[in-house]
């Protein structure tokens, strides 16, 4: 079948839009413009604005004329499993034509992976990488190294290990984009400089890589075959990136080769937003020219969004939800960080009724330090406001035997809690296949153990239907263990919910996951009703929350809480690199707008809006009284704040 028409494509949209979104909903025309387009466009979308439910529109649109004509496909990557499992769960089985070949759903790393850095190892070692895991890869080179040199490093160049890599020639460098000659330890000719090689050459040739040297082996598989693009363009007549802010210069630069006219490549995302990617002067997206805009936020009221406008590194015409009742956003200015928490919550208790009709509101306080460098400094960092705040570790016992744990023992430091808690459920999964010594068939014949990416692949190629079903069950248990947090009242087991998705769980794998995987459930009834393992069982929630009466307040980091929606929000400043948050930008809170001065600042306007862009209905910053002064303040409420002192 022919490629559609933008206006077939628009002559669709009404039918597919009442499966996507709320009854009475409709896409705004810059959103319709994006899902018409079928030009090689950059999508500029603000906070909230949609842009994911437009995308999955669109697919959905395109899928209904499928398959193409010469039997091309579509290109749909995402930088995390569970962004796409999202994406895969909202189409459903209606749209299954496009989870199966020629398309390619998944993440930048499984497309570089598969497709690039796979084919150049085999090309180099005559086998496949055995596993790409940047925690593994460390311990194992550190195992292999001399005593003695292992001695020198940690007093002279602590932590070289995890920065280890190869260059082209099989020398050592510093990080993949590192050089020989810059490497620390010059002689090669020295025991411990062998002893680094050798250790990191063993474990490299035998098939355990970084995640990083993916991109390194895909960038040499296509410089020594240039044509390879062609080969791209044939299968893939759209390709589309979500989240483009967060693509590194390692991964556009392989998306720039292989996307290549007459693909029609879609890069969306915001650039005001890209937190993981801000070590650089400059972003590795250059939007290109007459992007599409999507300015208008569907999560953000109209106070919130002028409020927040020009706190950005560049200002787009952000525009709120009219449909919204306005809570002016407030500036808590304090003396004592103890007391901001306490206010938040009166303050949320005066102004609820705004938002009624919400039936589970989520009320977060978030900060950019989670963690004190020096115990003995008085620098501002979440802990000022909140003293037992405990920034979530990751526990080193990542294989536990009971099932429980697996709902507790999540880590969420640096990402979407509710990615980690599906990860852990998966993970668990997966455990029951390991104590069972269920194994799958590579390509070269051997019998490994599953991952949770070729776990998923095989699930979605031999059982579609179960696939979606049990995509659908984890993301009910996921929200269930995220939405509700800890019940204080449980002692021993860390949350109610999580108890509720544990017994669940276990009759998914006595139903379902025992027929498809073909195993005996008796085996398993150690690990299904054991007890907790007893590592870091008091769950991350209880002890990050502050609650009065039915008000509880979750209290993390920015970087937690990236992609969600609130309804109230409150931003803790920090000091960080050298000077207070409200110092650097006070000018951005009261409306101008200036080019950012340098790094530091590009670096705290980023973290700053993307803090501040969470909530849908009321926002507040805390700002310590002596970095603002009398004429900030006048201007703070020009420019629509409410002012209020603790």
């Amino acid at each position: 079948m022919r490629l559609p028409t933008s206006e077939e494509i628009r002559i669709l949209i009404p039918d597919a839009s009442r499966k996507f979104l709320p009854q009475g909903a409709s896409f705004d025309d810059e959103s319709m413009e994006f899902i018409c387009n079928l030009d090689t466009k950059d999508i500029i979308a603000c906070p909230g604005s949609g842009k994911t439910t437009a995308l999955i529109t669109k697919l959905y649109i395109l899928s209904r004329f499928m398959p193409f004509t010469d039997n091309q496909g579509i290109c749909v990557l995402t930088h995390t499993n569970v962004a796409m499992d999202e994406i895969k769960l909202k189409m459903g089985v209606e749209a299954s034509i496009l989870f199966a070949y020629p398309n390619f759903f998944g993440t930048i790393q499984e497309f570089t992976d598969k497709f690039l850095a796979i084919p150049e190892f085999l090309n180099i070692f005559g086998m496949r990488p055995v596993r790409f895991d940047d925690e593994y890869v460390d311990k194992l080179t550190d195992s292999k190294i001399s005593r003695a040199a292992r001695s020198w490093l940690s007093k002279h160049y602590p932590g070289l290990i995890k920065d280890l890599r190869l260059d082209d020639n099989y020398d050592l460098r510093l990080g993949i984009n590192g050089s020989a000659a810059e490497f620390p330890l010059k002689d090669k000719n020295k025991d411990t400089y062998k002893s680094l090689l050798n250790a990191k050459y063993e474990v490299f040739s035998n098939g355990y890589l970084k995640y990083d040297e993916a991109y390194w082996l895909a960038d040499r598989y296509l410089n020594r075959n240039p044509n390879l693009c062609y080969v791209f363009s044939r299968r893939f007549c759209f390709a589309f990136i979500d989240e483009m802010q967060d693509t590194t210069a390692l991964q556009m630069n392989i998306l720039d080769k292989i996307f290549i006219p007459p693909t029609v490549f879609q890069r969306i995302g915001d650039p005001n937003q890209a937190i993981y990617n801000f070590a650089r002067a400059d972003l590795d997206w250059n939007v290109a020219p007459n992007p599409i805009r999507i300015p208008n936020s569907k999560r953000l009221s109209c106070s919130i969004a002028s409020a927040i406008r020009n706190v950005c590194i560049r200002p787009e015409n952000l525009n709120g939800d009219l449909c919204k009742e306005c809570v002016p956003p407030t500036v808590i200015l304090f003396r004592d960080p103890i007391s901001v928490i306490p206010k938040f919550s009166e303050l949320i208790q005066l102004h609820r009724d705004k938002w009624h009709t919400i039936d589970n509101p989520i009320y977060k306080a978030v900060g950019w330090v989670g963690r004190r460098e020096d115990e003995n400094s008085d620098k501002l960092w979440i802990g000022s406001y909140f003293p037992d705040y405990q920034k979530p570790k990751k526990t080193n016992k990542t294989a536990f035997d009971s099932l429980k744990n697996y709902l507790i023992n999540y880590h969420s430091e640096d990402n979407n809690q509710s990615n980690q808690i599906f990860n852990s459920i998966l993970s668990g999964l997966l455990r029951t296949l390991e104590i069972l010594k269920i194994k799958r068939t590579s390509l070269s014949g051997k019998l490994v153990p599953y991952s949770k990416d070729t776990l998923l692949r095989e699930l979605a190629d031999k059982h579609p239907a179960f696939y979606h079903r049990f995509l659908e069950k984890a993301a009910k248990w996921t929200k269930a263990i995220y939405s509700h947090g800890c019940n204080p009242q449980c002692e021993h087991y860390s949350c109610l919910y999580a108890m509720c998705v544990w017994l669940e769980i276990i009759n998914f794998i006595e139903d379902e996951w025992a027929t498809i995987m073909q195993f005996n459930t008796d085996s398993l009834s150690d690990f299904i009703d054991s007890e907790l393992d007893g590592i870091n069982s008091q769950c991350h929630n209880l002890s990050n929350s502050y609650a009065v009466s039915d008000i509880t307040i979750k209290i993390g980091t920015v970087h937690s809480v990236k992609g969600e929606t609130h309804t109230a929000t409150l931003y803790l400043e920090s000091y960080f690199n050298g000077s207070f948050e409200s110092k650097r930008l006070i000018d951005y809170f009261v409306g101008t707008h200036n080019d950012p001065k340098n790094d530091a600042y590009r670096t705290t306007l980023t973290i700053c809006y993307v803090g501040l862009s969470r909530p849908t209905h009321f926002l507040c910053v805390a700002f310590q009284n002596d970095n603002v002064s009398e004429a900030n303040l006048t201007a703070l409420k020009q420019n629509g704040w409410i002012i209020e002192r603790v």
